[in-house]
């Protein structure tokens, strides 16, 4: 592995390329955001397809997939860390913002995680140091854990330019794309 190479759990990478995918949408972050969006969206594609496959058949294997695992991009080109960290940093905003129109304890429980887990990567991709006694926090969790302690979980495709792996609890639910019930191109059959 190369120092170039950025790791995220697939929760924060679906974030990731959900609001990267708003945000082209919506003609905001410019070429440099769109060329990085058209790298990855092979990968995205193809673990959208898997994570809507998975949570049709197993939950388990879905919520594993979403939280044990985590995407390793390859040899990230300059520049691409500070728009990752521009991108997430939006869904922290997001997340701010829901987080103050909820009342429902378990759901400020997901979304606080989210935020402060999210917060911790902009920060070290932005390179600055983080606070004592942090670094990724285990959240409790609601599917199986790593095999062993500290165990990073081969995910079962990787893709080139990258690819999945890695650990966490539940997934976000807030896009249709991350609750496969709700997949959007489903037909019903």
């Amino acid at each position: 592995m190369s120092d170039r190479d950025l790791h995220l759990d697939v929760w924060q990478f679906v974030r990731l390329m959900v609001q990267m995918e708003e945000s082209v949408k919506a003609g905001r972050g410019g070429a440099a955001l769109k060329q990085l969006y058209d790298l990855w969206e092979d990968l995205w594609v193809d673990l959208d397809a898997q994570l809507v496959d998975l949570g049709r058949r197993d939950r388990d294997a879905f919520a594993a997939l979403m939280m044990e695992q985590e995407v390793v991009l390859e040899e990230v080109p300059p520049g691409a860390r500070a728009l990752v960290a521009e991108e997430l940093d939006k869904v922290v905003r997001s997340l701010r913002r829901e987080l103050s129109a909820c009342d429902d304890p378990a759901q400020v429980e997901d979304l606080s995680f989210e935020r402060d887990e999210l917060a911790l990567a902009v920060r070290s991709l932005r390179g600055a140091p983080q606070p004592a006694g942090e670094g990724p926090r285990k959240g409790p969790r609601k599917g199986p854990g790593p095999k062993r302690p500290g165990a990073k979980q081969a995910a079962p495709t990787r893709p080139a330019g990258g690819g999945p792996h890695r650990r966490r609890r539940r997934g976000p639910r807030d896009h249709p794309r991350d609750d496969p019930r709700d997949d959007p191109r489903d037909d019903g059959g």
